[in-house]
């Protein structure tokens, strides 16, 4: 038996000259980083050395490392004065049964992952010879690599470092012992179901570290032709044994799949039905002209014959049906063979007597039943009448309406309309109101329906600021402004800080308001504008811009009021509680219900 010289018991921390360094700090870290990394005080790796380790007075010191650990060590001084730093300083096995190897990574590995050795046959080919993460999703990253191993640490992209290919290995996570783990979906990543392309990885001896299994790729082959009996598990049984003259009985515990034609000469027993995939299920089963088995939906041209009373249950579904005689009413059907183009069907003369047709009428006419004894006859429709009431105006003066003008505001009756302005120095507003039907009427502005209201109205003097308010209901006008949350039905225009001036469709019920833009306007525009009550839960606005065609119905649903004791319409300006002049014309006005 050979001998070994007695490896050295301690290491001595030297300077550049030779001479030891009294009290040196020796820092260790994962090769290639500045991440702290431990070594030992014993053996047995159960008492870490502190980082940095200080040497004696005759700068020595232990350091046992893991088997296939990979170090950076930094020597330097009582002081902290560096003196070397040597990279890439790996553990030396021992006693061990690791197998190690120096592997460079194609991406960043993190310690305990799987990884393997590329061939560059991935889809998108990587580097050959470099190492990368497991996949399952692919057979290049999972199956086909010969060599398959577990990184023992963190290794840096393009950065070399130690890889386990055989015996024990630390796991990224927690495993079970006894369970066997393979290549999982999640790359680097490990599993205990065996994915469909299976790599078994190894089986786990603790709750972190397992045993790995060979790392090259085993392709099992059969020889061709087979000369030779294939035995299962009893060794009792062969399959057609190369130039046997009668094959021996086959007995199969699993599926079986037959490629080719299977035929058999003998009787065949099905314990169980037969599934036969290339028919269509809950269809007939007929055989074709091979004598193969075909589903037929029962359509087209041909016999199928059955009992004389034959008794159908379910569903029966035909594009096409034709029968020797009309099927009687009785039995859902007609009664009769044909019907009159575009003729009206009606009820026969009994309950279950065939159908009637009736010849379709002139354009325009209208049908008229003719009683529990006769058939409808055809007649001309009566004219309806449907009666409105319309109420305008041109504002040629203001005996008609009342107005409320606050702090220098203004209306202005003439031939052409009213106009409607606030002062220039000092804020303030004007109203005009319209009754449009009595007080003590029962029903009001609000609850009439269907109704349409309409203004034309002129963009005039513009001011800095303005809110306007045209249509049904009074809200409070003041000279901050307009209360667009009292009750209304209309159309209101708005400006703040000379910015852009909007007009919006609104309503508003109980302090609630639902408002949607329409369209801007700029000074000397016009505005025809027309409401539309439809319903209580329908309002329709729509609007026209310099005498350009009419906008779509813009509709509001909501916050529709309901008081029944609004009587008027207002027309109403406000400088919003800045002193600024800003004008507008209404020119005409209507009210139709």
């Amino acid at each position: 038996m050979a001998g070994t010289l007695t490896p050295t018991p301690f290491q001595t921390v030297l300077d550049a000259t030779g001479v030891a360094v009294s009290g040196a700090k020796v820092y260790t870290y994962t090769a290639g980083t500045t991440t702290a990394a431990a070594t030992y005080t014993t053996l047995a790796l159960d008492v870490e050395n502190a980082n940095p380790i200080v040497a004696d007075s005759s700068g020595r010191y232990v350091a046992y490392l893991p088997a296939g650990g990979n170090f950076k060590f930094t020597f330097k001084t009582s002081g902290d004065v560096l003196i070397k730093e040597q990279d890439n300083v790996q553990a030396v096995p021992g006693s061990s049964v690791n197998l190690d190897i120096t592997g460079t990574v194609g991406e960043a590995v993190t310690a305990g992952e799987v990884v393997y050795m590329s061939s560059g046959a991935e889809a998108s080919a990587l580097t050959k010879g470099l190492w990368y993460l497991t996949d399952s999703d692919a057979t290049p990253t999972s199956t086909l690599p010969q060599s398959v191993g577990m990184a023992v640490s963190a290794i840096a992209i393009n950065t070399a470092g130690t890889i386990r290919l055989a015996g024990e290995a630390t796991t990224d996570g927690s495993v079970v012992v006894g369970s066997t783990y393979y290549v999982g979906a999640t790359p680097g990543a490990i599993v205990t179901s065996a994915p469909s392309n299976s790599r078994t990885v190894g089986v786990a001896n603790t709750t972190s570290t397992l045993i790995l299994s060979a790392t090259s790729a085993v392709v099992a082959s059969l020889p061709v032709p087979i000369t030779q009996d294939l035995l299962f598990t009893d060794n009792t049984y062969d399959i057609g044994k190369s130039g046997a003259t009668r094959p021996r009985d086959g007995f199969f515990s699993r599926n079986t799949v037959v490629g080719g034609t299977l035929g058999v000469t003998g009787i065949a027993t099905l314990t169980a039905q037969p599934i036969l995939s290339s028919l269509t299920a809950s269809q007939a089963t007929f055989t074709d002209g091979s004598k193969g088995l075909v589903s037929n939906a029962i359509t087209g041209t041909g016999n199928v014959v059955m009992s004389a009373s034959p008794t159908l249950t379910g569903t029966i579904g035909a594009a096409a049906m034709t029968l020797s005689t009309p099927l009687v009413v009785g039995s859902g059907g007609s009664g009769v063979a044909s019907h009159t183009a575009y003729g009206v069907i009606v009820g026969g003369t009994g309950t279950t007597a065939a159908t009637q047709t009736i010849t379709p009428g002139d354009s325009g006419t209208i049908l008229t039943s003719g009683g529990t004894g006769g058939v409808p006859t055809w007649g001309a429709a009566a004219t309806q009448v449907i009666p409105q009431v319309i109420q305008s105006t041109a504002f040629e003066t203001a005996a008609r309406f009342t107005e409320t003008n606050v702090s220098g505001g203004n209306s202005t009756f003439n031939t052409q309309g009213v106009e409607l302005d606030t002062s220039a120095t000092i804020s303030s507003s004007t109203q005009i109101k319209w009754n449009l039907v009595r007080a003590e009427n029962a029903g009001g502005l609000f609850t009439t329906f269907p109704a349409q209201f309409g203004a034309f109205l002129g963009i005039d003097t513009f001011g800095t600021d303005r809110q306007d308010f045209y249509g049904l209901g009074t809200p409070t006008v003041g000279a901050s402004g307009i209360t667009y949350t009292d009750d209304h039905i209309g159309v209101k225009i708005v400006r703040a800080s000379s910015g852009t001036t909007t007009v919006s469709a609104t309503t508003a019920l109980s302090s609630t308001e639902s408002a949607t833009a329409l369209t801007t306007v700029v000074a000397d525009d016009t505005v025809d504008v027309c409401i539309e009550l439809v319903s209580a839960s329908s309002i329709k606005f729509y609007y026209r811009k310099n005498g350009s065609t009419w906008s779509a119905a813009t509709e509001i649903t909501t916050n529709i009021p309901t008081s029944t004791a609004m009587v008027a319409a207002s027309f109403a300006i406000s400088n919003s509680g800045v002193a600024t002049r800003t004008a507008v014309k209404v020119y005409s006005a209507y009210y139709l219900r």
